[in-house]
C-alpha cells in the first residue's frame, strides 16, 4: 500500500497494536480529518461476511462529499478492495 499514513477504527488500530507493539499512538481525534479535506484517498475493504447489524462508517456530517471510484482489487477469498477520491482531487 502506497501511503504516508493510515487512519484506522477503534477496533482493528486495537488489533494492530496487538501485533505491533512500539508503534506510534494514533491520535483518537484522526476521524476529523475528512469535513477538513485531508482525506485524498479512501480505500474501503469489503468482506463478504453478514453479520445483521453495524456501526455507520462515517458519522453525520451537514456536507455531502461526492467521491469517485478510482479502482478496485478482487481477492481469492472474496475481499474487495475499493479505492476512492473526493470528486473535486480527480481533477487534479
Amino acid at each position: 500500500m502506497d501511503a504516508e499514513a493510515v487512519l484506522l477504527g477503534r477496533v482493528t488500530y486495537e488489533g494492530f497494536a496487538a501485533a505491533w507493539p512500539g508503534r506510534g499512538a494514533i491520535s483518537p481525534t484522526g476521524r476529523t480529518l475528512l469535513p477538513t479535506g485531508l482525506v485524498d484517498e479512501w480505500r474501503l475493504m469489503v468482506f463478504p461476511v453478514v453479520l445483521g447489524s453495524g456501526k455507520r462508517l462515517f458519522g453525520e456530517t451537514p456536507d455531502k462529499t461526492v467521491l469517485t471510484l478510482a479502482g478496485t482489487q478482487a481477492f481469492a477469498s472474496g475481499v474487495v478492495v475499493q479505492t476512492y477520491r473526493p470528486a473535486a482531487a480527480q481533477a487534479t
